[in-house]
């Protein structure tokens, strides 16, 4: 996922994304990418103007949320990806159309664990807020 530029007023916008490729490979629960073609598209958005922000994905479940997969995987991708970033935004889009089957979530380097936001809506416009707990 890509973003035109990143202020300092904390908020971002997504304005591309990539879409899945013939040489990424896939399962119900698991995703492996092309390391070589996403530094490469990487490197391509940024010469246009765009910094690379993120990974998004699917999974097969109504709310989605991080699997310990996941995490194992974006951790190493912010750690030895090749991209000098502090944090990776992680987007997981699940089955339920309603806003319960999108997750936001934030990977740093700093914390393993991911920060977690759930959308209000899914409608254009509206903010992410943190989850409640």
């Amino acid at each position: 996922m890509f973003a035109e530029s990143i202020g300092t007023s904390g908020w971002l916008e997504i304005v591309d994304a990539t879409i899945p490729h013939a040489d990424d490979r896939s399962g119900w629960n698991w995703l492996k990418l092309n390391h070589q073609r996403c530094l490469d598209e990487i490197s391509d958005r940024y010469t246009r103007g765009l910094h690379f922000v993120g990974y998004w994905h699917t999974h097969p479940e109504r709310t989605p949320k991080p699997s310990a997969r996941d995490i194992t995987v974006l951790q190493r991708n912010l750690h030895e990806g090749g991209v000098p970033l502090q944090k990776l935004i992680a987007v997981i889009v699940g089955t339920d159309r309603a806003a319960t089957g999108l997750c936001v979530a934030t990977i740093s380097k700093a914390n393993p664990a991911p920060s977690i936001f759930v959308p209000l809506s899914m409608q254009t416009g509206d903010v992410l807020e943190p989850a409640q707990d």
